[in-house]
């Protein structure tokens, strides 16, 4: 009899490693040049939407003959509420940033191409079923408190004005996935030619074929027979923006 029990508690733990680790979803894997940002939304992704389960019902033996009734109703109000509409937020937003990213940016006429900076990925949240039992237990004993006028109970659950805060308690983050994996593309051959390029007026430079920020990071120089040059490197919102300025 003990080995069975033995037997059965084994067979829980490895059921439940099991959910665990397909709960795990493998990091989403692209080169940089493949990666899109219709890839992006997809793999981040809103979790499926809360789906209410207490109908709605004007049936007083209902309304005041079952307990988990009110209950019910406000579990799906603030699932509704501050967990779907929170998440559809967080992905229209997360989408956009995504576009823009895939677009890049336009600088003194040169466009510069995406880049690994990534916009920030979304945050997600959902509703603990488990917290949500405690948090309502609170908001029963904050109400009666309420009525009574027990200040000492009050205190310690809430707040008389807002009873109905503390029900948000429920909603919980969402763990986040992983940050996508960027590949790295076949090999490239150092630049060759002239890291100066067009002229932009004032003094300043496009990069040129030869230019590349490994052999030429923020503050490099470059000597030529046209003259003596610095390399700037600025941040942009999704991309570093590069040119090279003319000393004399």
């Amino acid at each position: 009899m003990k080995f069975l029990r033995s037997f059965r508690l084994l067979a829980l733990l490895l059921a439940i490693f099991s959910i665990s680790c397909l709960a795990q979803q493998a990091p989403f894997s692209s080169t940089l040049q493949d990666l899109t940002a219709a890839k992006l939304s997809d793999y981040y992704k809103a979790p499926p939407a809360y789906v209410p389960n207490t109908q709605p019902t004007t049936d007083p033996a209902i309304f005041f003959g079952q307990p988990d009734y009110i209950k019910g109703l406000n579990k799906d109000i603030t699932g509704t509420q501050q967990v779907n509409v929170p998440n559809i937020r967080a992905y229209n937003q997360y989408n956009f940033l995504a576009r823009m990213w895939e677009t890049g940016t336009r600088v003194n006429g040169v466009d510069q191409p995406k880049t690994l900076q990534l916009p920030p990925p979304p945050q997600y949240v959902r509703l603990d079923d488990a917290l949500w039992d405690k948090v309502w237990l609170n908001y029963c004993q904050l109400v009666t408190a309420c009525a009574l006028q027990d200040k000492a109970a009050i205190a310690r659950l809430g707040d008389c004005d807002h009873p109905g805060s503390g029900l948000n308690a429920a909603v919980v983050p969402l763990a986040q996935l992983p940050d996508p994996l960027i590949l790295s593309n076949a090999p490239k051959a150092a630049p060759t030619g002239s890291p100066i390029g067009a002229a932009d007026g004032a003094g300043i430079f496009f990069p040129g074929p030869g230019d590349s920020d490994s052999l030429y990071p923020d503050g490099a120089s470059y000597n030529d027979g046209t003259g003596k040059y610095v390399k700037i490197l600025r941040p942009g919102m999704f991309n570093t923006i590069r040119y090279w300025q003319k000393l004399q």
